[in-house]
C-alpha cells in the first residue's frame, strides 16, 4: 500500500541529520519516499530496493526523467544486502518482516544509525521518538537510533 500524502509530509518534516554513509529504502514499492529523500539528503547516496517487477521498472523508468544521481533502484531481497554503512533506514514493512530485520540491525548496523518506520514498530525496542499522523488511521511513525 502506498505511503499517505499526511504521512509523507509528516516523515520529512522530522528533523534528522543523518551521518555520513547510505540511506536505505528497504521495500521502496513504487519509489515515492526514495525520491523525495534523495531530494532532501543530495549529498547522500539512496540505495532503494525492492522485489516486485512492476513497481521497480516504473522506478527505473521515473528516475530517467527525474534524474537524481544519488538514487539507486535495485531489485533485490534486502535480507541480503549489508548495511554496515547505512546512516538511515527507511521501511514501511508488515510486523512478520520488522521482526526478520531486527536482528539484521543489531549486526549490521552502525552505532547512531537512525531508522524510521511507519505504522509498525520494531518490535521489543523503544522508540527515540513516536509521532502519530493527523489522518484516518493516526498513523504511527517511529524514529530509533539504533
Amino acid at each position: 500500500m502506498p505511503t499517505s500524502s499526511k504521512v509523507k509530509k509528516q516523515l520529512f518534516q522530522i528533523p534528522l541529520t543523518p551521518a555520513p554513509g547510505t540511506i536505505y529504502e528497504l521495500g521502496s514499492g513504487w519509489g515515492t519516499i526514495a525520491f523525495i529523500l534523495a531530494k532532501k539528503y543530495p549529498l547522500h547516496r539512496i540505495e532503494a530496493y525492492e522485489t516486485s517487477w512492476i513497481p521497480y521498472y516504473f522506478c527505473l523508468l521515473r528516475k530517467n526523467f527525474n534524474k537524481s544521481s544519488n538514487l539507486h533502484f535495485y531489485r533485490r531481497n534486502f535480507y541480503s544486502v549489508r548495511l554496515s554503512n547505512a546512516s538511515m533506514i527507511f521501511c514501511y514493512l508488515f510486523p512478520a518482516a520488522m521482526q526478520r530485520l531486527l536482528p539484521k540491525f543489531h549486526q549490521e548496523l552502525p552505532q547512531g544509525c537512525i531508522v524510521v518506520s511507519h505504522t509498525f514498530a520494531l518490535p521489543g525496542s523503544k522508540p527515540h521518538l513516536t509521532i502519530e499522523v493527523s489522518d484516518l488511521y493516526r498513523t504511527k511513525i517511529y524514529v530509533y537510533h539504533i
